[in-house]
């Protein structure tokens, strides 16, 4: 009771201290400690307070000592205390632990549990948690004088890993500043929102591109409201960043109750190449994070009866997903078996709320299905792109060529956090992070792993193919696992050996490095700047070769440069794609002026025969017509050449 008393007079001064001094919101805080410390009265009742040094007098200069409170044959709180020399019993920097119970540690004391233990008669010992969750939030709250439950060097990883996060927010930001080019992909999609109406993106799109209807309306939306620029139409893709990075670290948090372990895995998204890359992309697939996200922290939620009766929001969440992301029925399946098993091992056991949710979800499906998928006019063409690059696992799951495949495209999402010996290196962190979860958390282990079984059913039986930025959605969830294996790792720690946490901060600076090597602030196709260039020394009467590869971004830039308005349109020639036979790239140069502009980007990468790539080769051409390069500039992924005639054409 002595250690109680003297506890209840620091309080007492902490209180006084912060009401007299500090600002009206205090008085939450002193009340908050009141109620602890009526907590502590109750579980000290008739009990006994004990310290066990390590020595009386020991030479050491830290005294470990362990702190037992006891009503009769009930241990109601059992801590280590860590304690300097120099230091009192209830200064600054003292070191709490809780005690390991069943080789289960909590490192500190937002996760702590008081239990209360008793003896069976066979000898044995039987208790559960009392005051978790009051427990947990006055522990979070207590001053540092009194018990610091967060060490000094905790604290700094913490503030490291928050850090981070600031950055890649911030690199996002800066890549979005940064307004490259939009690349091949980006500008057929595109093209379609500046060029169409709200009604007419409900149609099937021109350039064999497929988007989630909401995706593209409200990409229409920003391009109404900011204009038809390139940045207008990344800014959707940016939101969607900043929405992912929020609940990557909601659901960490959520799944391990670890703030620590949330930081880490959050910054390490944040700050992922891929990620930023793709965060100001006007395509849809940061999107899909976004919403495998929102789907999965739905999910536990419902569960939980974290939405309380509010379950219709867990309806109009799965509804809305639908209509924004392609991969949303799959999170959205997984998530309505892991509730059916829920809802079938509660107490109170509501299928009907439950039946209705699901109902919501299939309607919409249904009616997406219905409208914007079933016989779509580029359903044969796409299947026939992706087989050709090898997206669908093969029919024969008995062959090695099955199983080599499956190897390589549960991979693929390794590869996402940077080469592969880095992925090396995460992997059996990975495996840690699957035992931890089918151990302790097997609904979270069903949760962040179903969909990918489900994806790769799809791609088996082609009805969705598995690449590269199809499966980046499954990105985050590998990163709870990944970071689920280093929380596992600190639970098997020693008490006094926890500075291996170090390690964390090291895998982020890895991560940043791996970030700049892959080439930050992103850069793909800058047919931007070769057609600034060319307008600069544009002159009428100058004829333009567009590269096919350059055609949809030349469509999209063109008409915000000065030279749109005064070339004719039977100036500006376009070649056809002709992969399978160079020589046709031979006829457009026949008929064109003296004076020729040539602007490449995203060129086919295949060489002919000679060593050649198709910018080379056409430029050789120009070249064996009669034609001299006088001037060139080259961008990343674009270039633009200045071509006069000067010979007379020679035979080709």
């Amino acid at each position: 009771m002595c250690c109680y008393l003297i506890t209840l007079v620091n309080l007492i001064k902490f209180g006084c201290r912060q009401i007299f001094i500090n600002n009206s919101k205090s008085w939450y805080t002193l009340v908050r400690l009141l109620l602890f410390c009526f907590t502590l009265y109750l579980a000290s009742c008739r009990c006994s307070t004990e310290y066990i040094p390590k020595a009386e007098f020991s030479p050491d200069s830290t005294i470990h000592a362990t702190a037992h409170m006891w009503q009769g044959q009930y241990e109601y709180l059992s801590i280590d205390i860590e304690i300097k020399r120099t230091d009192s019993l209830f200064v600054k920097d003292i070191t709490v632990f809780p005690t390991i119970n069943d080789k289960e540690f909590f490192p500190v004391f937002e996760h702590y549990e008081m239990y209360s233990y008793y003896f069976e008669k066979d000898g044995k010992y039987k208790g559960g948690p009392y005051w978790t969750i009051f427990s947990n939030k006055v522990f979070d709250q207590l001053p540092s004088f009194l018990i610091c439950h967060k060490m000094k060097f905790l604290k700094q990883i913490n503030w490291i890993g928050a850090g981070f996060i600031v950055v890649g927010v911030g690199l996002s930001i800066l890549n979005f500043m940064n307004f490259r080019s939009l690349w091949l992909d980006e500008a057929m999609l595109a093209l379609n929102i500046v060029n169409k109406s709200a009604m007419e993106l409900l149609q099937p799109l021109d350039y064999n591109q497929v988007a989630p209807i909401g995706f593209l309306l409200l990409e229409k939306c920003f391009a109404t409201l900011f204009g038809n620029a390139d940045w207008s139409l990344r800014i959707f893709p940016l939101i969607s960043f900043f929405l992912a990075v929020f609940l990557i670290f909601s659901i960490t948090n959520k799944i391990l109750q670890s703030k620590l372990v949330a930081v880490y895995t959050t910054a390490f998204f944040a700050t992922t190449f891929i990620v930023l890359s793709y965060s100001t992309e006007v395509k849809q697939y940061i999107t899909d994070i976004a919403f495998a996200l929102l789907i999965l922290k739905a999910s536990i939620t419902y569960n939980d009866n974290g939405f309380k009766n509010k379950w219709w929001i867990y309806a109009i969440i799965g509804a809305v997903s639908i209509w924004f992301s392609n991969v949303a029925i799959l999170l959205l399946f997984s998530g309505g078996i892991y509730s059916i098993y829920k809802t079938h091992y509660t107490f109170e056991k509501k299928y009907l709320r439950l039946g209705i949710v699901l109902g919501c979800w299939m309607i919409s499906f249904l009616v997406y299905f219905s409208l914007f998928i079933y016989n779509h006019p580029t359903k044969s063409g796409m299947v026939d792109f992706w087989q050709e690059a090898g997206a669908f696992l093969p029919k024969d799951i008995f062959s090695f060529d099955f199983y080599e495949t499956l190897f390589i495209k549960i991979g693929l999402l390794f590869k996402f956090s940077g080469y592969s010996s880095f992925s090396l290196v995460l992997l059996p962190i990975f495996l840690m992070g699957l035992y931890y979860l089918g151990k302790n958390k097997r609904g979270m282990l069903f949760l962040l792993n179903f969909p990918l079984i489900l994806h790769l059913c799809l791609s088996y039986f082609k009805l969705y193919p598995f690449d590269k930025r199809l499966v980046l959605y499954l990105y985050p969830f590998l990163l709870i696992v990944i970071f689920s294996g280093f929380y596992y790792i600190n639970t098997i720690a020693k008490v006094n050996n926890q500075k291996w946490l170090y390690i964390l901060p090291l895998l982020l600076v890895t991560n940043m490095v791996l970030l700049f090597r892959s080439g930050f602030p992103v850069e793909k196709e800058e047919i931007n700047e070769s057609l600034s260039y060319m307008d600069s020394k544009y002159r009428k009467g100058d004829d333009l070769y567009v590269y096919y590869g350059a055609s949809h971004a030349f469509e999209f830039y063109k008409k915000s440069f000065n030279f749109f308005s005064v070339i004719d349109s039977s100036d500006v020639v376009f070649s056809f794609d002709n992969r399978n036979n160079w020589s046709d790239y031979k006829l457009p140069v026949m008929n064109m002026n003296k004076s020729v502009w040539i602007i490449f980007s995203h060129v086919y990468w295949i060489k002919n025969a000679d060593g050649l790539t198709e910018d080379e080769f056409i430029l050789n051409i120009f070249k064996k017509n009669g034609y001299q390069i006088i001037d060139e500039q080259k961008y990343f992924g674009s270039s633009i050449h200045h071509a006069i005639k000067t010979i007379p054409s020679r035979n080709l």
